[in-house]
C-alpha cells in the first residue's frame, strides 16, 4: 500500500506538463523491470533494495488514469469512475488464483516473469490517455458548486503554479481528505488481518478462510458497480451517499466480532466489500465536487497521498496492536469500526454544511 507515497509530487509535475503517456509508459516499464529484477535475484539484498520500483512504479501508474478519467468525464463521471475502478476490483478477485496456478506450475521465477509481463501491457494502455483539456480559471461563486466565495477568490489568485498551497484554505477539501485518511487508516488492517482471525481465533480451514478474501473481493465489484450506477442521479447526493455507505462500513467492521459463524461471516464480507467497493469509486467523484476544475491533478495527489500514508500506518500499528493483545482481535476491529465511522461523520458535516449553506 505504501506505494501512493512515493514521488507523488513529481507526479503531478508531470501531470501539469501533460506527459501522461510518457510518465504512465515509463513508470510501467520500471515496475515491470522490477519484477525480472525479481526472478534472478530474488533473496539477495540488492533483489530487497529495488522493490521500491515496483512501488514507485505503480504509483506513477495510478496517478495518471485517475486523474485522466475525472478531468475528461463531467456529465457522465460516476459512471466512467465506476467503469475505470471496477478493474482494480477485478484483480483482487482474479489475482489470487493466477499467482496462487502460477506458482504451483511455472515456480517463482516463472510466476514473476509472467507477472511483469501482464504489468508491461500498461504501456499500450498508456498510449491511449489523453492529456487533461484546457480548463478555464473561475472568478465567481458559479464555478462551483460546493467551494464558497472566498475559497474560489484565493485559490485562483496564482492558477499557473500547480505546487501552491493555497488548495487547503478550501477547509471542505480538507475536511474531505481528513475523512479519506480515516476511511483507509480502519479499512485496510481489516482486509489483512480478516483470514488471521478466522485461522487463530475462529479456528477454521485453510481454504474456508481464504473464501473470505474472494466473497469480499465479489461483493468489492459489486459495490463499484452500485456506485457507478447510482451516484450522478438527479434524487441522490454523492456526500450523503457516501457518508451513509461508510457509516454502514464503520458498523459492519465493528459489530464483525460477534460474527462466529461461516453464515454470519460472509454476511459480513459482503457488506464490507460491498461499502469498500462503493466507496474507492465514490471518493474521487466527490472530491471533484469539492474543487475547482484547474486543481484536479493537485488534488487528486494529495487525496492517493493521504490513503497511502493511511495503509502504511495502519496496518503495521495493526499488527503490533495484535501482537500486544495476545492474538487478539476484538480490539483491532473496534478501532477500526470506529475510525471509519469518525471519516463518515465528517463527510455528513460537509453535507450538512452544504445543505444549510444554500438555504
Amino acid at each position: 500500500m505504501s506505494y501512493y507515497l512515493l514521488f507523488f509530487f513529481n507526479m503531478i509535475k508531470f501531470l501539469n506538463k501533460k506527459y501522461f503517456k510518457v510518465l504512465l509508459i515509463s513508470r510501467t516499464s520500471q515496475t515491470s523491470l522490477h519484477n525480472f529484477i525479481l526472478v534472478f535475484r530474488p533473496c539477495s539484498k540488492k533483489g530487497v533494495k529495488i522493490r521500491p520500483i515496483a512501488g514507485f512504479g505503480f504509483g506513477c501508474m495510478m496517478i495518471p488514469a485517475l486523474v485522466s478519467v475525472t478531468v475528461w468525464f463531467d456529465k457522465r463521471r460516476p459512471l466512467a469512475v465506476g467503469i475505470a475502478i471496477c478493474g482494480a476490483g477485478t484483480g483482487m478477485f482474479l489475482y489470487s488464483s493466477i499467482v496462487r496456478f502460477l506458482l504451483e506450475h511455472y515456480d517463482f521465477h516463472g510466476c514473476f516473469l509472467i507477472l511483469g509481463a501482464i504489468v508491461l501491457h500498461g504501456c499500450v494502455f498508456g498510449l491511449l490517455l489523453r492529456p487533461p483539456p484546457p480548463r478555464p480559471t473561475y472568478n465567481d461563486t458559479s464555478s462551483s458548486a460546493n467551494a464558497t466565495k472566498s475559497d474560489i477568490e484565493f485559490e485562483t489568485q496564482s492558477p499557473q503554479n500547480k505546487f501552491d498551497v493555497a488548495i487547503f484554505r478550501n477547509w471542505k477539501y480538507d475536511a474531505f481528505l481528513l475523512s479519506c485518511f480515516l476511511f483507509s487508516l480502519g479499512f485496510f488492517p481489516v482486509f489483512m488481518f480478516v483470514t488471521s482471525r478466522a485461522l487463530k481465533e475462529l479456528e477454521w480451514g485453510e481454504d474456508e478462510a481464504a473464501f473470505l478474501l474472494t466473497a469480499i473481493s465479489i461483493a468489492n465489484i459489486c459495490g463499484r458497480l452500485l456506485c457507478a450506477i447510482s451516484l450522478g442521479r438527479s434524487f441522490i447526493n454523492n456526500i450523503a451517499a457516501l457518508a451513509f455507505v461508510m457509516m454502514l462500513g464503520g458498523v459492519t467492521v465493528a459489530l464483525s466480532m460477534i460474527c462466529n459463524g461461516y453464515h454470519t461471516m460472509m454476511v459480513f464480507c459482503a457488506f464490507y466489500g460491498l461499502s469498500g467497493g462503493f466507496m474507492f469509486v465514490g471518493l474521487p467523484i466527490v472530491m471533484a465536487e469539492l474543487i475547482l476544475p484547474q486543481h484536479v491533478e493537485i488534488a487528486s495527489g494529495f487525496f492517493v497521498f493521504s490513503v497511502g500514508m493511511a495503509a502504511l500506518l495502519g496496518i503495521p500499528t495493526a499488527g503490533v496492536l495484535v501482537d500486544k493483545t495476545s492474538g487478539n482481535f476484538t480490539l483491532l476491529f473496534l478501532m477500526a469500526g470506529s475510525t471509519i465511522s469518525v471519516g463518515a461523520l465528517i463527510l455528513l458535516g460537509i453535507f450538512l454544511v452544504n445543505k444549510f449553506s444554500k438555504r
